[in-house]
């Protein structure tokens, strides 16, 4: 039985770990990333302030406004032609894709049918492999359909930039 006055020290210590988890979430915008970094703010001209608050871009603007208006890029990339050198900032999600599975099979103590479904060291790749379950060691018999998820990383959005000042962007609708 749990004694009360552990109830009564555990009750605070939850609560402010629970503060202290939902603080950590607070979401990316342009209102944070400015309160965040207000020397790169300061430095940024009238217009690119007013276009940075709004999280819109326009041509010219440096890449530190774009940091504030759409935040920190997924990925980077440099590309070099005509001795120019260009920048893609792309902005990319995670995607949930959904796919079923069939598993299952009987086997045995010596070795089994169907059951190379396993996972780590007794699956499809493992050394045990089509000697039951558990490499052998064990019995497993029976059927099944599962669903699995992945996420596959999707682009939402790409800036261009010549000469650390953007040149065009595109976001996908």
């Amino acid at each position: 039985m749990m004694s009360l006055r552990f109830k009564i020290i555990s009750l605070p210590l939850v609560s402010l770990l629970g503060i202290a988890l939902s603080s950590c979430a607070t979401p990316s915008t342009p209102e944070t990333r400015t309160e965040a970094h207000p020397q790169i703010y300061e430095k940024l001209s009238d217009s690119d302030k007013k276009t940075v608050s709004k999280g819109q871009l326009r041509k010219g603007m440096s890449k530190d406004a774009v940091f504030l208006a759409w935040g920190k890029a997924s990925r980077e990339t440099d590309t070099f032609k005509d001795n120019k050198r260009t920048t893609r900032w792309d902005y990319t999600s995670l995607s949930p894709v959904y796919s079923n599975s069939f598993y299952g099979g009987v086997s045995s103590r010596y070795g089994g049918f169907g059951h190379s479904y396993g996972y780590g060291r007794y699956g499809r790749s493992g050394r045990f492999r089509g000697r039951g379950f558990y490499g052998g060691r064990g019995y497993y018999n029976g059927f099944g359909v599962g669903t699995n998820v992945y996420y596959q990383p999707k682009t939402n959005a790409q800036v261009l930039f010549e000469n650390d000042k953007v040149t065009g962007w595109s976001v996908v609708k």
